[in-house]
């Protein structure tokens, strides 16, 4: 009776398991757009958090572009306390107008690298943990430099408080590498946690301008937990084939063959050999999708001695026959080639150093390589990589510059500060300067003298905050895309970044790298810092890695036994602001003041715009980050951007009138606004954008700003009327974008206002500086914020005198520190009074040091 009473507990134990895996246990499903960047460990849509954003309105996701573009969303999976388990996600066409599709075919093993049939990609995120800040792209003595989710409480000059696990992104679980899901069509998720999957749509140049809808499917244990719409618009232009913000990404084939093949060197004569191209080429085809450039021919370890030529695998990825349905390629850039070669790689030339008339032998038979079969691609001579000895690379550039035959051609490169290469180099032709600051009377005139020059390039590598974005794992979603705008706005002929297959740390001591499991990729690791966590010499987490190896030999239980590699989410994030920059070169050419009025709103400084604290110590600046990492904000400005784009007549037939738009320089956040359109068309609703501008005052040290960002918003109205109160805007200063749309999708040119959206009561007064000091080189002014309409602010001695009332404009006041007859204040203690016209009141003390 025991033994059967034993047996029966442990079949209904058993049965109960089977039980709670049927169980659907998902919590949630929300999705972004993929900036936002969700760390493992997060619930926010579970736990109540709202997270509605420009691509979830809490029941579909929504998402737009132009022809020959990628766009992308990020599908979010929350998991309750006992996991999620046999979970699976399908997505695989959109329906648009006339029966047009845009659809995807199913694809194993190394399919994956066939995207002749493939415009929706679907992938499945794994996770790295961030053990340490990035030294190398940061600078660590301003916390307001630091990403967002990293940084430490801070007051005044960006001074930290606190540890290592004060940064709310300690230790955390950060996504980056993106599997395609073909090779995980069923996963886990643990308890208590999140899944994304990132989503890849490809608009081909064919599709027929409209709205296309699809769903995606989300089950657990065989049953349908969510089937959430997909709605994307595509607009009626198309991005060219050639990006107009040019890039430049080395791989290394030793790299890459350890990992695929296990050695580092493959005889080019060998059987190995094929696959050996193969894989590079795979490189070279995910990098085009992704409209980057790649170099870093290895002439011994990828073909047998050519000579001045480059290896013959070469010849299809410059010409661009690598890049069609032949090699199983489709997407941006079908049939063109790979617009940049590097001879000799960070100063790997087969002569160096070699002599003067070695140096015109061996450029005048490069250029007659490049003159006669790849005319049109930009190459030059890796002279040197970070080198001080100045007079050697002068001589070679100049060598170069005087050589009477056709080696002439061939322009010079190094990688070195701009002033350095205009002072010491001038005979080379394009210095890359890697910043983090800069002094702006120093680089601007440069840049420009390089930029302007027939002959001569400006690029700039790598990224450093707060000149630009890092690639950096733990930087914001946003950080690549503010790259590409800063190369816009500063006319940078391309943006180099130093490795994307560095998978072995031989320079920080480390060696070969699980990259699967390792964040840190670059650096040493020396210790564990209790403010910024795991340090070394230039500690980076995905420093050098934004490729992950399909198959790892020598991590076997991290490969997925393909040959090719996965893309970082880093990758993605750069390609949108690549797209964002052809958006800007199109616009610009119809509206050039309205696009560099733009600009310079989602990028008021960029890279040696911030300036120094000192200039005779010009390697720091105390300063916040000029641009948003809101990814609204950044939709917003490409949403303006498509519709000057499909307003103008790209690729379009007839237009509609724009809306009016004449709305009060002040608002309540929660008024109603309506648009104005004449009668006579069949308008279905109105598309609204909201973009913030920068808000900025005077700040805790000399020389330095406060920024806040108001949030961004887009929606879709069925009437020319909006309600704000709905839209959660913060206060601030917008510029509002309205569009009509009409039952055939075709959309009007836009019509815009700039606003001041102020508060409704006194509960978000803000009063700075407080204390106001002169001795930090405050201006002479204090600062009333966020007042209610025609609010009155009135200043008192502590002994109740009246001193004044500044004037008010909009939601703000401002005291110039003078009384009403003119003459300054002393050195006390004020008393200051807020009224609002509904007699609402609130005090304070204001604390005046001379």
């Amino acid at each position: 009776m025991k033994t059967n009473r034993r047996y029966f507990l442990i079949l209904c134990l058993l049965l109960l398991n089977r039980l709670a895996y049927a169980v659907p246990t998902l919590t949630a499903i929300w999705a972004n757009d993929g900036e936002d960047k969700v760390t493992r460990d997060e619930q926010r849509a579970t736990q109540g958090v709202n997270v509605n954003n420009q691509v979830w309105d809490g029941s579909k996701i929504s998402i737009f572009g132009g022809r020959n573009e990628v766009v992308a969303f990020n599908l979010i999976l929350e998991a309750g306390p006992y996991g999620a388990h046999n979970v699976t996600v399908s997505f695989n066409r959109l329906n648009g107008p006339s029966g047009a599709a845009i659809t995807s075919s199913n694809a194993t093993g190394n399919g994956v690298f066939d995207w002749t049939q493939r415009n929706i990609e679907l992938f499945y995120v794994r996770y790295l943990q961030i053990k340490g800040l990035s030294i190398g792209a940061n600078g660590t003595y301003d916390e307001r430099i630091i990403p967002h989710h990293m940084r430490r409480p801070w007051t005044g000059n960006g001074v930290g408080s606190g540890t290592w696990t004060d940064r709310p992104g300690h230790d955390k679980f950060y996504p980056d590498i993106a599997v395609p899901l073909e090779l995980v069509p069923s996963f886990t998720i643990a308890g208590g946690s999140n899944q994304s999957i990132w989503v890849d749509v490809y608009i081909p140049k064919t599709a027929p301008t409209g709205n296309y809808l699809g769903n995606v499917l989300v089950q657990e244990n065989g049953i349908v937990i969510g089937n959430i719409p997909v709605l994307l618009k595509v607009y009626n232009f198309t991005l060219p084939d050639v990006p107009t913000a040019k890039t430049m990404l080395s791989y290394s084939s030793s790299n890459i063959n350890h990992r695929y093949l296990g050695t580092p060197y493959v005889n080019p004569s060998s059987a190995a050999s094929t696959k050996a191209s193969l894989l590079r080429d795979r490189h070279f085809m995910l990098a085009h999708r992704h409209r980057i450039s790649m170099i870093g021919d290895d002439l011994a370890n990828d073909c047998s001695s050519p000579g001045d030529q480059p290896c013959p695998d070469w010849g299809p990825r410059l010409n661009g026959s690598l890049f069609t349905s032949a090699h199983g390629y489709d997407g941006p850039g079908v049939n063109t080639g790979n617009n940049v070669y590097s001879i000799g790689t960070y100063g790997s030339w087969s002569w160096n150093p070699g002599t003067e008339a070695d140096m015109d032998q061996h450029t005048n038979a490069w250029a007659i390589w490049f003159n006669q079969n790849a005319v049109g691609v930009e190459y030059f001579l890796y002279l040197s990589d970070e080198s001080s000895n100045y007079s050697q690379t002068q001589s070679w550039a100049q060598w170069i510059l005087s050589n009477p035959g056709p080696g002439q051609q061939v322009k010079s490169f190094a990688t070195l500060d701009l002033p350095s290469a205009a002072s010491q180099t001038p005979s080379l032709d394009i210095p890359a300067s890697t910043l983090n600051v800069g002094i702006p009377s120093q680089w601007q005139p440069l840049a420009d003298s390089y930029t302007q020059d027939s002959r001569k390039r400006f690029y700039m590598y790598n990224g450093h905050r707060p000149a630009s974005g890092s690639f950096a794992t733990e930087d914001d979603g946003v950080s690549l895309r503010e790259l590409a705008w800063g190369q816009y706005k500063k006319h940078i002929n391309r943006w180099f970044f130093w490795e994307s297959t560095y998978y072995n740390n031989n320079q920080g001591g480390t060696g070969e790298i699980n990259v699967f499991q390792t964040a840190q990729t670059f650096g040493g690791h020396s210790s564990n810092d209790p403010v910024i966590g795991q340090t070394g010499w230039n500690y980076g987490n995905g420093d050098g890695v934004l490729f992950y190896p399909g198959t790892d030999v020598l991590f076997p239980s991290d490969s997925y036994g393909v040959d090719g590699p996965f893309a970082s989410l880093r990758l993605k994030d750069w390609r949108r602001g690549i797209q964002d920059v052809d958006y800007l070169t199109l616009a610009s050419a119809i509206d050039p003041t309205a696009v560099q009025t733009l600009v310079n709103q989602m990028v008021p400084k960029v890279l040696w715009e911030y300036g120094v604290d000192n200039p005779a110590d010009p390697t720091y600046v105390h300063t916040e980050l000029s641009w948003s990492i809101d990814p609204q904000v950044w939709e917003a400005a490409r949403l303006q951007l498509a519709a000057i784009l499909d307003a103008a007549g790209v690729n379009t037939s007839g237009s509609l009138p724009a809306p009016t738009l004449n709305l009060p320089p002040t608002l309540p956040v929660n008024a109603q606004i309506t648009a104005g359109y004449p009668p006579g068309y069949s308008i279905v609703g109105f598309q609204w954008s909201f973009l913030p501008a920068m808000a900025m005052s005077a700040a805790a040290s000399s020389g330095s700003k406060m920024m806040a960002r108001a949030s961004a918003a887009n929606f879709l109205t069925p009437s020319a009327s909006a309600q704000l109160a709905s839209m959660d805007l913060s206060l601030g200063d917008y510029q509002i974008s309205v569009m009509a749309v009409d039952s055939n999708n075709n959309i009007s040119p836009p019509a815009q206002a700039r606003v001041t959206l102020v508060a409704l009561d006194l509960s978000d007064v803000r009063v700075y500086p407080n204390p106001w000091r002169s001795d930090r080189g405050y201006p002479p002014q204090v600062t009333f914020g966020n007042l209610p309409l025609n609010s009155t602010v009135k200043i008192f001695t502590v002994s109740g005198h009246w001193v004044k009332t500044p004037p008010t404009s909009g939601g703000t006041a401002i005291w110039n520190l003078t009384t009403d007859s003119g003459d300054a204040v002393a050195s006390g203690i004020y008393i200051y009074l807020i009224k609002t016209p509904g007699g609402q009141t609130t005090q304070g003390k204001l604390v005046i040091i001379k």
